[in-house]
């Protein structure tokens, strides 16, 4: 039975499971809406933690494909130039202070 349950949600857009979440937050009261946030923030920081690794993991596997490595990819980006901040075109003639 669940795996039916569940294999009907799977079938369900992006869109249609967010306004079936929305008419549950709906019946839920403010002490259940906190503990639904707490439950979607630990949700959260875990998924971008795979998230995290997925991408650097694809992102090491191209770089065997060129030959390289991440440190030697990280590093190249960290000789980039620095830029020095802009002097400001205008000046108050009244006030020292530049913008």
């Amino acid at each position: 039975m669940a795996d039916a349950v569940n294999r009907n949600y799977d079938e369900v857009s992006v869109e249609g499971k967010i306004i079936q979440v929305m008419q549950i937050i709906e019946t839920l009261d403010y002490p259940e809406l906190l503990r639904l946030r707490d439950i979607i923030a630990e949700a959260y920081t875990r998924k971008i933690e795979e998230a995290k690794v997925f991408v650097i993991a694809e992102a090491r596997k191209k770089f065997e494909q060129l030959g390289l490595t991440f440190e030697d990819v990280i590093a190249s980006q960290c000789k980039q130039v620095v830029r020095t901040p802009a002097i400001p075109k205008y000046r108050s003639p009244e006030v020292v202070e530049e913008f």
